[in-house]
């Protein structure tokens, strides 16, 4: 996927962090849901969100999460349940 950026890594007072983008309704909902996703750091805020350890945040989630951001960046669909 060149030229497409999915996926960001940071730190934030020495956690790591996760920079996804989403689609901005789902995004809302995260945020509502977790106190530790966060608009995107450094990015469109609407558009991207920043997941931190925490609560809820399991690597079930970081992963459909990832997998989600690549289908967007990719431009792939999902077929509807």
């Amino acid at each position: 996927m060149r030229g497409k950026v999915f996926l960001l890594m940071t730190e934030t007072r020495g956690e790591p962090v996760v920079i996804v983008k989403a689609h901005p309704e789902g995004a809302r909902a995260l945020r509502d849901q977790h106190e530790d996703i966060m608009p995107g750091h450094y990015l469109d805020k609407v558009h991207w969100i920043s997941v931190g350890p925490g609560r809820g945040v399991t690597k079930r989630l970081v992963d459909d999460l990832v997998q989600g951001s690549y289908d967007l960046a990719s431009d792939r669909r999902k077929p509807s349940a």
